[in-house]
This record gives structure tokens, C-alpha cells and sequence, in this order.
């Protein structure tokens, strides 16, 4: 959702996140917007809503740590992606092994040619 904030408020946002802990925002509703705040959860969102709703001029949000851009909303997404890419490699790996087992491709051809072969012994060039 797209709200206005001010330079001072926006400092404190960036201060906020480095230091990963919470922030208290007054913010205005009635001025144009100018940032994106993606990860406001649904309860923020339907009172912002209701603020604008009832034609207030100002709201107060209250942002968690994970909200302000800690650590924590960085490795989420990456812990997700590397999940997926383990259980999609996993599962076409045996998916393959499977398909190799039943066709019947899977199969290891010894090449006898040039030699004697004994078994156990290997190769025996003459």
C-alpha cells in the first residue's frame, strides 16, 4: 500500500531497520503518497482503510522488526527458493533413476574387446 511519508519519518524508517526493532509511525493520509510499504499485514492494512474510510487526517502504524526490513524478511525468501530448488532437484534425480530402473536403461554394459577378461581380475592385455 502506498502511503505519505516525510524525510524525517523515512530516516527514522531506514535508522529503524538498521538497528532491527520496531518503529512508530504518524502517518498523514490526506498528501499524496510516495512510498510503497509491501509487507504491512492485513489487520494494518484494513485499519489504514477504515482511517481513510472515515476521512481522518492522520493514522499511527506501528512496524515490527520483520516489517521495518531487518534480516529476517531477507532470508525468508532465500530459504524458500533454496528449499524449492533442493525438493525439485531431488525429485528429478529420482524421477530419472526411476525411469531408468523400469526401461530398463539404468544398466552398466561391460565393453569386452581388445584383452582376456577375468573375472575379478580385470583387464589381462595379451
Amino acid at each position: 500500500m502506498k502511503l505519505h511519508l516525510s524525510k524525517l519519518q523515512f530516516r527514522r524508517l531506514v535508522r529503524c531497520a538498521k538497528l532491527r526493532k520496531a518503529c512508530k509511525l504518524r502517518i498523514y493520509l490526506r498528501k499524496k503518497a510516495n512510498h510503497v510499504f509491501k509487507s504491512l499485514t492485513q489487520k494494518q492494512l484494513y485499519l489504514i482503510k477504515q482511517a481513510q474510510h472515515l476521512k481522518k487526517a492522520y493514522f499511527n502504524l506501528q512496524l515490527s522488526p520483520e516489517q521495518t526490513g531487518g534480516m529476517l524478511p531477507l532470508l525468508i525468501p532465500a530459504l524458500i527458493a533454496a528449499g524449492k530448488a533442493l525438493g525439485l532437484g531431488a525429485v528429478g534425480y529420482l524421477g530419472t533413476k526411476l525411469a531408468q530402473k523400469i526401461t530398463g536403461g539404468g544398466k552398466k554394459i561391460r565393453r569386452r574387446g581388445k584383452g582376456v577378461y577375468l573375472p575379478g581380475l580385470g583387464k589381462i592385455k595379451a
